[in-house]
């Protein structure tokens, strides 16, 4: 794998522009959390608190991607929600290619 994204909250409808917002800080977020892979490499990211998909580069320069059979995201930190004390993800995008 090359890259991963991720939707750091309740960002589920793009479209509604007047309630997205508000639910979105009303709900806690990503701020920092760690992968961990299956050949034992393990990776720590930090997250913006803003909607939409936030893309990591996780290849090695120079050299290949991680290869892995499983990705293991663990929760270390939020960002508080204004509300609701649960961590929501809206969406998780890996990019790489199969063997």
């Amino acid at each position: 794998m090359h890259s991963i994204g991720v939707s750091v909250g309740y960002d589920r409808d793009p479209d509604d522009t007047l309630r997205s917002p508000e639910v979105f800080a009303a709900n806690n977020r990503l701020k920092r959390a760690t992968l961990f892979f299956s050949n034992g490499e393990q990776i720590e990211l930090n997250f913006a608190d803003t909607r939409g998909i936030q893309r990591i580069p996780l290849a090695r320069a120079p050299g290949p991607g991680i290869e892995t059979t499983f990705i293991k995201l663990v929760i270390e930190e939020v960002y508080a929600g204004s509300r609701y004390d649960d961590t929501c993800i809206a969406e998780i995008e890996v990019w790489g290619s199969a063997k």
